[in-house]
């Protein structure tokens, strides 16, 4: 069993493989806190695994102290993925690879195996990240900006009234509200997310341009709360970092196609990986990973080369 984590600004997410199927999805809400964070997860993971990889974008704090516990818990030590120049098909577009947060890196190689063809993926977190892939698997780089609250709290910090006259927020996002808000709260909540359903139409029509039949992939805390807003079709990866991560565990840049039915998730997060309209699960190929070296997950080759940091050591990955 490999324990893969997504280690994020605002949540952990975790999950198990074996056999090639994600066992179960659990997270927590870690508020900055490393060493409150880490040990819940620990207590909650229950069984050792064999092999443990994460995903870290919260700062070397969130690393150590990943490194720390599991080493104390288990005696094992964490790999921390990193971004890599290139793997299977996708190539990364950056001018220095390194600079690319590893999380985007995950979610493409994520994205490209799933579609097989150009996607835009968009995260919509504390921040809002989209990169487009071409049909070739060619990364044409990417665009950071502060996500919805992030952006919120950036007027009513910086501004003299808006505080005062702002509230939650709550009931003018829940209710849908207008692009012109007709009180502050609802003209901030409008603003904030027409500003981000904006640049990711943007982004889709860039795309079409180039590409002819993208695919509009969201992923992130906030995609649930920015979907409903985008007036063009998208599919909606609560995992995509997880399934990245499953396929760089496995060593290889064949195909993935990683099993996530519903009924492994006892219908908790089974939604988000349905068929629209039938209940059916949208994924296929029940492959194993973990197949032999510079083999694919279909019995193709596979070209992706999985760096190690070496026992012990940590690497923060960027944005």
């Amino acid at each position: 069993m490999k324990l893969l984590l997504d280690i994020g600004n605002t949540r952990i997410k975790w999950t198990t493989v074996a056999n090639g199927v994600l066992e179960g999805v659990d997270q927590i809400v870690h508020r900055s806190e490393p060493e409150v964070s880490v040990a819940e997860l620990i207590d909650r993971c229950g069984q050792k695994p064999e092999h443990v990889l994460a995903s870290n974008v919260a700062g070397s704090a969130f690393g150590e102290a990943i490194a720390a516990a599991v080493e104390s818990r288990w005696n094992l030590s964490v790999e921390f993925a990193l971004a890599q120049p290139a793997a299977g098909s996708v190539r990364n577009g950056y001018l220095d690879y390194h600079q690319l947060g590893v999380d985007r890196w995950l979610a493409m190689l994520a994205a490209v195996d799933r579609y097989r063809k150009a996607v835009c993926i968009v995260d919509a977190g504390t921040a809002v990240t989209i990169d487009q892939v071409d049909e070739h698997g060619q990364h044409l780089g990417g665009i950071i900006v502060p996500g919805l609250d992030l952006m919120r709290r950036a007027l009513v910090g910086n501004t003299g009234d808006l505080e005062r006259l702002s509230g939650s927020g709550e009931r003018s996002e829940r209710n849908n509200v207008a692009l012109f808000g007709r009180c502050t709260d609802e003209a901030i909540i409008g603003g904030t997310m027409s500003a981000v359903r904006g640049l990711v139409e943007q982004c889709m029509e860039t795309a079409l341009e180039r590409s002819g039949d993208p695919v509009l992939v969201i992923t992130g805390g906030d995609a649930e709360r920015i979907i409903p807003h985008i007036r063009m079709p998208a599919e909606h990866r609560p995992l995509l970092v997880l399934e990245g991560l499953a396929i760089y565990v496995s060593g290889v840049g064949g195909s993935c196609n990683l099993p996530v039915p519903g009924d492994a998730y006892e219908c908790r997060i089974a939604k988000y990986y349905s068929r629209p309209g039938t209940g059916q699960c949208a994924a296929t190929g029940l492959e194993a990973l973990g197949r032999a070296p510079g083999r694919g997950l279909a019995g193709k080759p596979g070209f992706c080369q999985r760096p190690s940091t070496g026992s012990g050591q940590f690497r923060q990955g960027r944005r």
